[in-house]
């Protein structure tokens, strides 16, 4: 064997090999991954939500109708927040203006967790085109619900949404 086709076939076989390799979602249905850091500095991830139903906020201070939504996500957050659910809000700022998404966040109240991804890896990630966007997330990470724009409060499907994520597996059989 010639060293140019010896070298084609380690080629070869190196790209075939790095392809098995290459991890496929094993999960269709799962939201991507998200990670951040939060206004604490603290690591956050996704997989830390787990077993719980999560609302995804993705926003900006400079967003007018994020601005006009925070008081009715916290709310909700404080409705229905604990052990079995929460709201998560994503910060796409720049990291110049995390004074600034730290001041909106103590003007407004807001109880929940603020990741910060002034890289904006969650608008490539999760496919988000316009702010706000929230994503409903189920106890296993799959997403439920998609809502583009400002939540008004009263948003009567992302309240059967999160309602019917809500109820005990149990429950949720024997209505079918």
């Amino acid at each position: 064997m010639s060293r140019l086709s010896f070298a084609g076939l380690a080629l070869i076989v190196a790209l075939f090999s790095s392809l098995a390799c290459t991890p496929t979602p094993t999960d269709p249905d799962a939201a991507p991954t998200l990670t951040g850091k939060t206004l604490s500095g603290d690591y956050w991830s996704l997989t830390d939500a787990r077993g719980k139903v999560v609302l995804v906020n993705v926003w900006a201070t400079w967003c007018e109708p994020c601005r006009n939504e925070l008081p009715v996500l916290a709310e909700l957050h404080r409705r229905l927040g604990g052990p079995d659910f929460e709201v998560i809000g994503v910060s796409v700022d720049a990291s110049a203006a995390e004074d600034e998404v730290r001041d909106m966040v103590e003007r407004f109240g807001l109880p929940y967790l603020v990741v910060l991804d002034p890289n904006k890896h969650v608008t490539i990630d999760w496919q988000v085109q316009s702010y706000p966007t929230s994503v409903l997330l189920d106890r296993r990470g799959h997403v439920l619900l998609r809502h583009v724009g400002e939540i008004r409060p009263g948003n009567a499907e992302l309240e059967r949404a999160i309602a019917a994520a809500l109820e005990p597996e149990a429950q949720r059989g024997a209505g079918k």
